[in-house]
Order: structure tokens, then C-alpha cells, then sequence
């Protein structure tokens, strides 16, 4: 069997927007939405199926998730300010956060969740922010039910 050579992730062909290449252990279909919801600044809800329960929430772009948990993070008194700096100061120099605020993770693909919620047999916890390895969906739904 022959190698056959490595494919860069995103195919530029459109010119338009980056499209997804599929990669193994993700949807294309939801890889999609997350190049949708980044180009357009916008937001989807969605239900995902994932090891432990269920997570319904908004599927935003990287940079807003990122700059919101910064944000909250800050905001936690003076210790929350310290870590704030700390983190940002180690992300950027290690050139995994850019000038734009966004997140660069090169091993893993993610989907970012705004005001998830978490649900078990044992109820339901939230909102909080989710950052979700795309290889960890089960199964997906766009749409959520709003907080009862």
C-alpha cells in the first residue's frame, strides 16, 4: 500500500471562505457549521450527544468564546486579574493565542459551546462554557430547547 501524502485541512478552492477537508474522527456536516458560525461572527444552537450526557447550547466562533472566558476570568477578583495575565502572556508567546484574540490548537479540532448545559441522569447543570473535541460527538441536533 501506497502513502498517500497529507492533505492540508482547509481547502482554499472557493476563495470565498476556508471549506472543511474531512478529517477522521470528526463530522464534516458540523465541521461546517463551525466555519460558518467564525465567518459570520454568528451563533447556532445545538444539541450534542457526548460520553457522560447530553450538551445543548450555543455553538460560537473560537474568538468569542475565547474572549468571554478571558473576560470572566478577569473577572474574578485580584487573583482572576493575575491569572488572566498569566495565561494570556503564556498562550501568546507560545503562539497559540493571536493578536485577534483567537485560540490555535494544531493537535485537536474543538467546537466552543456559550451558555451550555449539561445533562445527566443525575439533572442538569449549567451555564457554563464548553470547549468540546469534535472527535468526542456521538451524535448532533441543531437546536435547543431553552433553560426550563
Amino acid at each position: 500500500m501506497t502513502d498517500q501524502p497529507e492533505m492540508p485541512p482547509w481547502s482554499n478552492e472557493s476563495h470565498d471562505y476556508p471549506a472543511p477537508r474531512g478529517r477522521s474522527g470528526g463530522d464534516s456536516t458540523l465541521m461546517s457549521l463551525e466555519v460558518l458560525v467564525n465567518v459570520t461572527k454568528g451563533s447556532i444552537g445545538v444539541l450534542l450527544v457526548i460520553p457522560g450526557g447530553l450538551l445543548r447550547g450555543l455553538l460560537v466562533s473560537s474568538t468569542q468564546w475565547h474572549s468571554e472566558w478571558f473576560a470572566s476570568i478577569a473577572e474574578a477578583g485580584e487573583a482572576g486579574a493575575s491569572a488572566h495575565a498569566i495565561l494570556k502572556g503564556m498562550f501568546g508567546a507560545t503562539g497559540q493565542l493571536t493578536s485577534e484574540g483567537e485560540m490555535i490548537d494544531h493537535l485537536e479540532h474543538y467546537l466552543y459551546i456559550k451558555d451550555g448545559y449539561f445533562a445527566t441522569g443525575a439533572g442538569e447543570q449549567g451555564p457554563m462554557p464548553w470547549k468540546v473535541k469534535l472527535s468526542s460527538i456521538v451524535a448532533w441536533s441543531i437546536g435547543n430547547r431553552p433553560p426550563a
